[in-house]
């Protein structure tokens, strides 16, 4: 019965009542378009789908203003990827409107991804959709269900003149084919900028050796984004010989550029290969950018350096920047020389032994590891030191076969879960015959604070790799996993049974996501129907950014919440990554805290262009109070990360910010 209700309004929605008057969204909602809304919130964060509701939502999507409401029911059956929900997005697909085709076909590609064929049919009708938005989204699903690009090129061929590169080149880059070079020519000789700023994408993205020669072509391109992506696929698939082509590029206008050539730099500056006056003409350019004024510029050159060292003058430099007031100069400057084996490390590396940051002091780990000084890393091997210096000395410890297990082994016992964490992943890759630590670090997981999960799910995916590995331990491990398959968070529950099922074993039923009721998210509505603005403030400057809640209400909600609060206040952008991203948020500065709860993911079709605000995460459903700005457009993060903003004042203040600088406030403004 619960299934025919939820079908039972389809036919009825594919012909497409027109909208009349204004959306809901604008006015105040009735009780029915609240309660609509609610329940569209209350499936998603539950990631279970309920066909009464979801019959109910439908059948008022046929009413005045539905078109917005049959849309916005389109993108929760994609957030909650249950393949039952494919037959009514593939009869949305029939729908009047190009809005709700455009988001049924964003959602579809959304479930396909996760490995249900069902809609492929649909996917390759819906390449020739009179509406090019929802052609071009066709091609995006097709890519994320699997389909060739041979295939969807084939369609694409019939339809009208001038239709067929827009819908295909934003999304090429998602396929891995010889095919796609072919195309991106195509799309480089158009005339619209944001055609070949797409072919120029996908070309530098996927580095297919055959496409070489054109990259090469396109570093002397006007787009300074297209030179760019054409240094970053060079980086990857070109030869020593190119480091003499990219040599123009390290005085570019722009930073991207700059920042792409560096990294390529380093790739193909291999010694026995590349041509001596290439390597003496690039430190002679590497050195003046050590002391660049423009932080990316200076920061990247200090992250590739290494590769082009030894040399007397970029190794004296280096060494005065071990003194640098900037912790992150400090730390790139030491593993630079250490990683290069200059002597210079080693007088460096007494120095900054003692520096009171906690990051320099993980980076003289990495670089005593270099310099294989284990008198200075045995120093670090106390259980005072930082958790992220201790999960620093692990990695290392992980990466010295002798050392390895013993120290992940010690590591069970850590504290900090972060620790554990590291060491159970390792273990998960290399399965021992003793369960019995396993045991132990799974009771040690039970009484983490709530939220931080991730030391119990390193332990269930190492149980389920120990189980496979050592059969007579099965029945013993299964017990373990079928307590973890009914309690607590729902990232546990739902890793535990997807472990039962990879070892043969029926998973108890998941459950919801979460308790809360239907009043719950009516409040969540109303309070992120519009968008709302807000300040970061830093020392060198502030950024406004709006946030467009009603793409991402638990995004917007959680965000200003802790704002509010005042969680944001003094912390660190503890990740910067020159020409990607600037990243805050976490209380711990090391890159794994949050705020004790996870949010479920609110993909949606927002793009990430220059200046989008994202969700940091560590697989789906694990975020929580980390964000992240892109310094530059990164299409491949649509569909992974959740974008619930973008800045719209003081894009310039992002540049000039240095790993390890405060985010002194977050306010909102109107």
């Amino acid at each position: 019965m619960r299934t025919k209700l939820l079908f039972a309004a389809l036919p009825l929605l594919a012909a497409g009542c027109a909208s009349t008057g204004g959306s809901p969204a604008q006015k105040a909602p009735t009780a029915a378009f609240l309660n609509e809304q609610a329940m569209l919130l209350l499936m998603e964060d539950r990631e279970q789908l309920d066909p009464d509701g979801l019959g109910v939502v439908l059948v008022a999507g046929l009413g005045p203003g539905g078109e917005a409401l049959r849309s916005r029911t389109a993108v929760a059956l994609g957030r909650i990827g249950d393949p039952r929900g494919i037959a009514a997005l593939t009869s949305m697909m029939e729908d009047v409107s190009d809005e709700v085709r455009r988001s049924a076909i964003f959602a579809l590609g959304e479930v396909s991804e996760g490995g249900a064929p069902q809609g492929r049919d649909r996917i390759l009708t819906s390449l020739r959709d009179p509406d090019r938005e929802v052609g071009r989204r066709a091609v995006e699903a097709a890519a994320k269900a699997g389909i060739p690009l041979e295939e969807v090129a084939s369609r694409l061929i019939e339809v009208p003149s001038g239709e067929l590169l827009p819908r295909l080149l934003p999304a090429l880059f998602r396929f891995d084919s010889p095919g796609l070079v072919r195309w991106a020519e195509l799309g480089l000789e158009e005339k619209d900028s944001a055609l070949r700023q797409a072919a120029g994408f996908a070309l530098g993205r996927t580095a297919r050796p055959e496409g070489a020669d054109a990259m090469r072509g396109l570093l002397a391109d006007r787009d300074p984004l297209i030179r760019a992506w054409a240094a970053r696929g060079l980086g990857r698939c070109g030869q020593p010989a190119d480091l003499e082509l990219l040599l123009p590029l390290l005085a570019d206008a722009e930073d991207g550029p700059v920042v792409q050539a560096l990294r390529a730099g380093r790739r193909l500056a291999l010694p026995d290969e590349a041509s001596p006056a290439s390597l003496v003409i690039w430190r002679s350019r590497l050195l003046p950018l050590l002391s660049d004024p423009r932080p990316a510029r200076r920061i990247a050159a200090l992250e590739e350096i290494a590769a082009f060292l030894p040399d007397p003058a970029l190794g004296a430099r280096l060494a005065e920047l071990t003194a640098s007031q900037l912790p992150r100069e400090r730390e790139l400057a030491l593993l630079a020389l250490a990683e290069a084996g200059d002597p210079l490390a080693r007088p460096a590396l007494g120095r900054l032994s003692a520096d009171g940051e906690k990051s320099v002091q993980a980076a003289v780990v990495r670089a005593a590891a270099f310099l294989q000084d284990e008198e200075a890393l045995a120093a670090f091997g106390g259980a005072g030191a930082d958790p992220l210096v201790r999960r620093t000395l692990l990695e290392v410890r992980l990466a010295q076969e002798p050392a390895a297990l013993a120290a992940a082994e010690a590591a069970l016992g850590d504290d900090d879960f972060a620790v554990r964490s590291a060491a159970l992943d390792w273990l998960a890759e290399h399965p021992q015959p003793e369960l019995g630590r396993l045991a132990q670090a799974f009771g040690r997981a039970k009484s983490d604070r709530p939220g931080d999960a991730d030391a119990m799910l390193s332990t269930l995916r190492a149980l389920r790799a120990h189980a496979k590995e050592h059969l007579a331990d099965h029945d013993a491990v299964v017990i373990l996993l079928e307590w973890a398959a009914g309690k607590g968070d729902f990232l546990v529950r739902r890793e535990a049974r997807a472990a039962l099922a990879a070892l043969g074993e029926k998973p108890p039923a998941l459950g919801p996501a979460s308790e809360k009721g239907l009043e719950s998210y009516r409040q969540l509505y109303l309070l992120t129907r519009v968008k709302r603005y807000a300040e970061l403030r830093t020392a060198k400057g502030s950024v406004r950014l709006e946030i467009d809640c009603p793409e991402a209400p638990r995004s917007c909600h959680q965000f200003f919440q802790l704002a509010g609060q005042g969680y944001y206040d003094g912390l660190r952008f503890h990740r910067i990554v020159p020409d990607f991203v600037v990243q805050t948020g976490d209380p711990r500065g090391d890159g794994v805290g949050g705020p004790g709860y996870s949010l479920r993911d609110e993909i949606n079709r927002l793009p990430y262009e220059k200046g989008a605000v994202g969700l940091a995460h560590s697989g789906p459903d694990t975020a929580g109070s980390q964000f992240f700005i892109t310094l530059s457009p990164q299409p491949y993060l649509e569909g992974g990360y959740p974008v619930f903003g973008k800045v719209v004042a003081g894009f310039e203040v992002l540049p000039q910010l240095v790993q390890g600088d405060t985010l002194l406030a977050v306010a909102e403004v109107r």
